[in-house]
This record gives C-alpha cells, sequence and structure tokens, in this order.
C-alpha cells in the first residue's frame, strides 16, 4: 500500500463538489462535472469520473449516512439497489 492510502483518505462535501484530501493535499471535484454514485446496503459508491470512484461503508458514515444520500441525489445521477 502507498503511504497515502495507509494515511487515509477525508471527503468532504459542500456546494460546489466534493473535496478529497489526504497527508495535506487535495483534489476538487465540482459537481457539474456529472457524478454517478451507487447507494448499496452497507455502502455508498460515488464514481467521479470513468476510472475513480470512491467507497464509503456504513462504518464511517454512521450519524450522516440520510443527510449524505440526500445530498447525492439531489447533485448526482443516483443508482440504488
Amino acid at each position: 500500500r502507498s503511504e497515502a492510502i495507509r494515511a487515509g483518505l477525508s471527503l468532504e462535501m459542500n456546494d460546489e463538489g466534493i473535496v478529497v484530501s489526504s497527508k495535506g493535499e487535495s483534489i476538487d471535484f465540482k459537481w457539474e462535472s456529472g457524478f454517478r454514485s451507487r447507494i448499496l446496503p452497507g455502502i455508498i459508491v460515488i464514481y467521479v469520473d470513468a476510472i475513480r470512484g470512491y467507497l464509503l461503508p456504513d462504518r464511517y458514515t454512521k450519524d450522516t449516512k440520510e443527510k449524505i444520500v440526500a445530498i447525492l441525489k439531489e447533485k448526482t445521477r443516483v443508482s440504488i439497489f
């Protein structure tokens, strides 16, 4: 595993999009770029482009899952399984 993966990632959703941070570096993904998301039992998958996606297991979204799902339904194309 790379050092960045071991350090973990932080995802923040705001009005402009999603900010992914790790070890003091960050990258912004804008909502208008056309995200897709999947809401599955136990996990949310956010696809930010054709080859990159972020997995949000329920153990990390416990108290905020409903809010995250509401934002994704408003801002992305959602598939619910």
